[in-house]
């Protein structure tokens, strides 16, 4: 009884990882699609050392390494993303960005952060 707990426990953490992805996808070729304008440098900038930290935390859980260790790093980024997410708000509502760019942006930091989650998940069923 209690593998098949941490069996489906697993299987969800890897669906929602899957669900992210391709909302994050969906997203994103939309925004290409309707040709609208780009994230502005600085935002995209500052997203991209934390995707590469993610991008870094991803393989080493299947190095094996400690699931704690996993879970503390993934713990931390989700944090530093939501208060990346937290900025990324407030210049949305008081400096003038293109309100489109912005939301996709927003909606891929979001779902950066529920991977991590995600993983998280993963990790405490795979002990």
């Amino acid at each position: 009884m209690e593998k098949s707990i941490w069996y489906f426990l697993i299987v969800n953490s890897l669906s929602q990882m899957y669900y992210c992805l391709k909302r994050m996808g969906e997203s994103c070729r939309e925004h290409v699609g309707n040709i609208f304008r780009p994230v502005p440098t600085e935002y995209a900038n500052e997203f991209l050392v934390l995707r590469n930290e993610m991008t870094r935390l991803y393989p080493r859980s299947l190095d094996c390494a400690p699931a704690s260790q996993i879970r503390n790093d993934a713990a931390a980024l989700q944090s530093l993303l939501s208060d990346y997410r937290k900025r990324i708000i407030h210049d949305i509502q008081t400096r003038q960005l293109n309100i489109e760019a912005m939301t996709v942006f927003l909606s891929v930091v979001q779902k950066s952060q529920e991977l991590l989650s995600a993983l998280r998940h993963l990790m405490r069923g795979g002990e």
